[in-house]
């Protein structure tokens, strides 16, 4: 699960770099006309488009590291409950 969540992170962080790049890229064409304004708002669209695809990609990733950490703690849990178990059959003789 973490290892995921770091590929999705990782994927995500690519992501908001390529559509900066683009939209960086799109601010120094330098044309006039309706085509540019389509253009323009074309790439505003995908750029809002893209950084919200890697928001949720973020989200996540963060909600797989925190699933993550409960199923450690849940295991750790049981873990300790089946060592109090063994201890106590130790204890009492039981096998």
């Amino acid at each position: 699960m973490r290892a995921l969540a770091g590929q999705l992170r990782t994927i995500a962080e690519g992501a908001g770099g390529a559509i900066a790049s683009v939209e960086t890229a799109a601010g120094g064409l330098d044309f006039k006309g309706p085509a540019a304004t389509r253009l323009h708002a074309a790439i505003s669209a995908f750029g809002a488009r893209g950084r919200g695809a890697a928001s949720e990609l973020h989200d996540l990733s963060d909600l797989l590291l925190r699933s993550a950490a409960e199923v450690e703690a849940a295991q750790a849990e049981r873990a300790r409950l089946e060592r109090l178990i063994a201890d106590a059959a130790a204890k009492a003789g039981v096998n």
